[in-house]
């Protein structure tokens, strides 16, 4: 391993550790404000069960002339199956596209009707303006704790990744990388690192911050290449001075 792979790595095994030791201390965050979440909507789930429950007897006793007092019991197996729904849905199936509101895409003429509406009926009248996106936009709010808790994990995963990663493979690429001053194409890529673990390079430099992949090769932007460069020259000079003739004289 050259001079400038070598004080690489050893950059790279600092800034993998330090971003592990950040992961670890992210996670008791994440999972106790998971559970306050969590909390939250549970307890919003029994609201909405107690009211609707509480509402439906009101009417009953409109038209009937006579209601019961809600059980208590129903409320909480209501609010406990509305709560394992919600949960359960995001773990099915609302990890992804929740930030994503097609309805606003093409509202160019609705926005003016969504403002005078707003002045009639207040923001329900614009809540009413774009359902599906309102009610996209509810979900989102209900599954930040599921969100949270489902954070917590992945921190604590990606701890373990960083700590194992192997970053000798990355390091040669990004010593050659970092002595140009543009990109290297897929093919002298492949031609160069051939012996390099392909699979292993990707895996370390997704937590590079700087490293660009683009259609035609892969780059540096200009802040990782300076710094990769003070890195190198700051390798160098140490590699220099442990080999001076003079250290072991005697």
């Amino acid at each position: 391993m050259s001079v400038p792979s070598a004080s690489i790595g050893r950059w790279l095994s600092g800034r993998f550790h330090t971003q592990a030791n950040l992961c670890v201390g992210l996670v008791p965050v994440a999972f106790l404000g998971s559970l306050v979440g969590l909390f939250l909507t549970w307890w919003l789930c029994f609201m909405a069960v107690y009211l609707g429950l509480h509402a439906l007897g009101a009417v009953a006793n409109i038209f009937e002339g006579h209601g019961g007092r809600v059980p208590y019991r129903w409320v909480v197996t209501g609010a406990w199956t509305g709560f394992v729904l919600l949960v359960g849905s995001y773990f099915r199936n609302g990890t992804t596209g929740l930030d994503e509101y097609p309805e606003f895409e093409d509202a160019d003429n609705s926005w003016g009707n969504a403002a005078r509406l707003h002045v009639i009926g207040g923001g329900a009248a614009v809540l009413l303006m774009f359902p599906h996106a309102s009610a996209r936009m509810i979900l989102d709010i209900l599954y930040i704790a599921p969100r949270m808790l489902r954070g917590s994990w992945l921190l604590l995963r990606s701890s373990g990744q960083l700590r194992a990663q192997d970053v000798e493979p990355a390091a040669e690429i990004l010593a050659a990388l970092a002595a140009l001053p543009g990109k290297i194409g897929w093919d002298e890529l492949s031609q160069r690192f051939g012996h390099v673990p392909m699979s292993e390079v990707f895996k370390a430099m997704r937590w590079i911050p700087g490293v660009v992949s683009l259609e035609g090769g892969l780059t540096l932007d200009a802040d990782l290449r300076s710094e990769l460069r003070a890195v190198i020259a700051t390798g160098s000079e140490v590699g220099t001075e442990s080999s001076d003739p003079g250290e072991f004289a005697g």
